[in-house]
């Protein structure tokens, strides 16, 4: 089962990713208007309320997706790791020349390109060890996941080094710092190695009592990325929710991971063609490809055609409902002609 598609964790991705493209499309949109509101036509639109409400609800996708790729790699192993970094280098450039502001002092911001290289590097060298290092290695970053070091680590002489290891709410540079979302990746990438060590698709009768307790006890959090004001400080805020909020959500992730193992489920998405069809498109199945290429769409679109987009609500849906799109045709001209 280790090679075949797992289709409930293909449509997880859906709405996460959804979730996603709302969030860097609102703030690529309004902060190059210098707005910090990033949905300013909500009182008058509803079809914007419903759309912030969606993203707002699903405010930790961005560390969800992060978590639930690497439990991919560790299920069915990292291939090509030193290639894929060369294409984060790439992306990391890229990304960083197309949102960088007179003002910044540096044009390489730290954000997930950086911590993903960190991540794929360590990854790698995981990989040439043992399980049991491994196993420790997902143990220890599940540990550091709940350490608050923005709280601990408040003094640094350079900004630039806080930005990396804590972030920096000041300047609004606190996505993905080192600290402790490296111990996301490990964790995400240990549960996967066990998961592949242990066959996930048979059910253990302790499950049955575990699970119920775990998600009773987080649901009275869950919602709790609403309270963060939609804004400028939306990223940084977010990244500094107390770890128990943090993994009483990422918890129902690996609640669904889990449930897509399962060989009734399994077989259950298999016969419905509504899920092969949306397996086909490159969300799913090229997810890291279209992750960076829907960045690049964005800013193109804000950089381009800004002032007009945020002219009206009509308008400016419009330009969200085309990110999809046009970031699937883009990766589809990528694929056929430079094999990606």
């Amino acid at each position: 089962m280790a090679r075949e598609r797992l289709h409930g964790i293909d449509l997880l991705r859906w709405p996460l990713m959804i979730a996603i493209m709302i969030w860097h499309y609102s703030s690529a949109l309004w902060e190059g208007a210098n707005s910090h509101e990033y949905f300013p036509f909500l009182p008058s639109f509803v079809i914007w309320k419903a759309v912030k409400y969606f993203a707002w609800t699903l405010g930790f996708s961005g560390f969800a997706i992060l978590f639930l790729s690497f439990f991919l790699m560790g299920y069915r192993g990292l291939k090509k790791p030193i290639k894929f970094v060369g294409f984060l280098v790439l992306g990391w450039i890229l990304f960083s020349l197309v949102t960088h502001y007179p003002g910044d002092m540096y044009y390489l911001n730290w954000d997930i390109y950086p911590l993903l290289i960190v991540g794929f590097l360590s990854i790698y060298l995981l990989q040439k060890t043992n399980y049991r290092i491994i196993i420790g290695a997902g143990l220890f970053g599940f540990f550091l996941t709940w350490i608050p070091f923005w709280n601990i680590w408040t003094h640094f002489s350079h900004h630039f080094l806080k930005e990396i290891f804590v972030g920096d709410c000041q300047i609004e540079q606190g996505s993905f710092p080192l600290l402790p979302w490296i111990g996301l990746i490990w964790s995400g990438y240990g549960l996967g190695a066990w998961a592949q060590r242990s066959v996930w698709s048979r059910r253990r009768s302790w499950e049955l009592y575990v699970w119920p307790v775990l998600l009773g006890i987080t649901t009275p959090l869950l919602g709790t990325y609403t309270s963060i004001q939609a804004g400028s400080t939306y990223d940084c805020l977010s990244f500094r929710q107390p770890p128990s909020i943090l993994w009483s959500h990422l918890i129902w992730i690996v609640f669904f991971i889990r449930l897509s193992f399962f060989e009734q489920v399994q077989s259950f998405l298999s016969k419905k063609p509504w899920v092969h069809f949306l397996s086909r498109f490159a969300l799913t199945n090229k997810f890291w490809l279209f992750y960076f290429t829907h960045f690049m769409v964005i800013y193109f679109f804000t950089d381009s055609w800004g002032a007009f987009l945020r002219t009206g609500p009509w308008v400016s849906l419009l330009g969200l409902l085309l990110i999809f799109p046009v970031t699937e045709l883009l990766i589809h001209v990528l694929r056929k002609n430079f094999k990606f």
